[in-house]
């Protein structure tokens, strides 16, 4: 909503159909709330975090102690918004994954010089794409897929394991089967 040309018009709608009271907040608003929410869920308090949010429209970074939240930063590369850039129509074709990932590291680049001297103890996902790669990696480890992810840990290797299977499939039908 925060981007859409017609935020007010559907800020309007909510209020007048469903009495609801929509406020559009920064990306580094929804960055320090979701640092807050995970502190919630994830007995982490005590421990330097980096916090990674994968939306459809954007990702949320935050490196934070406690309830401080020390470097926010909110990205304009959510999945959706990656998918159709670089796998229009859900496909992906030849050389297309390469040239998403040489495209992020670019856009990464100065984020990473941001937090390289915030050194976090542990890193927590949150979001749906996160928790479906833990779910993914749970069941390729002979887990259940089904079971709740939260609080799962989730090695790096097992994330690349992830992303190369994920993109082994050209179609999205192929990925959801």
């Amino acid at each position: 909503v925060r981007e859409a040309e017609n935020r007010m018009t559907f800020v309007r709608r909510a209020q007048a159909e469903a009495g609801i009271e929509v406020e559009i907040i920064s990306g580094v608003e929804e960055a320090r709330l979701i640092h807050l929410g995970v502190l919630q869920g994830v007995e982490v308090f005590d421990r330097r975090t980096l916090v990674i949010d994968i939306g459809g429209g954007s990702t949320e970074l935050v490196v934070g102690l406690g309830a401080n939240a020390e470097l926010l930063r909110s990205l304009r590369l959510g999945a959706i918004r990656l998918t159709e850039r670089f796998f229009p129509g859900g496909r992906v074709g030849p050389g297309a994954a390469l040239e998403a990932r040489r495209w992020l590291r670019s856009e990464l680049e100065p984020v990473v010089r941001d937090f390289r001297g915030r050194r976090a103890e542990v890193v927590v996902g949150s979001s749906g794409t996160i928790e479906t790669m833990a779910r993914i990696a749970r069941a390729l480890g002979g887990g259940s897929a089904s079971a709740s992810v939260s609080n799962t840990t989730v090695s790096a290797s097992a994330i690349r394991q992830v992303s190369e299977l994920v993109l082994s499939f050209e179609t999205a039908e192929e990925r959801a089967d």
